[in-house]
């Protein structure tokens, strides 16, 4: 299951994030799961690590662990609408239409689209 089209990345922030984030783009999910966890050991509050982490935990299909991770990501840095749409989508797999909505509002006044 390719995710990596339908979500947003920020701007790389480290040598163990970009090789997590290359990972994932390859769909090579253990891989990239294992090195951010290796970054979040580093700095476990880096809202782009905790991001990436959500996203693939949700390509492994462990949403719950993905939404705690994006919901953390979303509470350090509330103003990045990718984390609100990222977040937001990971919901909506998990059918949590109500506690999405808010996230995708939030999203597009953000992105100011």
């Amino acid at each position: 299951m390719a995710l990596c089209g339908a979500f947003v990345f920020p701007a790389p922030v480290g040598d163990l994030y970009d090789e997590a984030l290359e990972a994932f783009r390859q769909e090579k999910y253990f891989e990239a799961l294992t090195t951010i966890r290796r970054a979040l050991g580093d700095d476990g509050e880096n809202p782009a690590y905790l991001h990436l982490c959500g996203l693939t935990l949700a390509a492994l299909g462990q949403f719950s662990e993905a939404e705690s991770n994006l919901q953390r990501a979303v509470e350090i840095k509330p103003q990045d609408a990718a984390f609100q749409s990222d977040f937001a989508m990971v919901l909506l797999r998990q059918g949590k239409q109500r506690k999405a909505l808010p996230l995708l509002q939030r999203a597009v006044e953000l992105d100011g689209e």
